[in-house]
């Protein structure tokens, strides 16, 4: 996601005839879901593990996703399953 708005932005750039700008990737650190209601998180250095972890995942997965509209589809959908 970072790469790729960064190169829209480049060739936003190049159009213009401006400089382009090295790209400088930023980790937020890493997730996994390991099963249902359970997972394992690391993030800006804090490592959570089990339930809370799967709420930090749930969380950022929302947050993440482009579009109110969006948003609400995923929850209603993963609480219907």
């Amino acid at each position: 996601m970072q790469q790729g708005a960064h190169a829209a932005r480049n060739v936003l750039h190049a159009i213009r005839r401006e400089p382009l700008q090295p790209f400088h990737y930023v980790d937020y650190g890493n997730m996994a879901v390991i099963g249902r209601g359970s997972a394992v998180a690391d993030v800006g250095g804090v490592q959570v593990s089990g339930f809370y972890a799967w709420l930090v995942w749930l969380f950022l997965h929302i947050f993440w996703l482009v579009g109110f509209r969006n948003r609400i589809a995923v929850m209603s959908e993963w609480a219907w399953a």
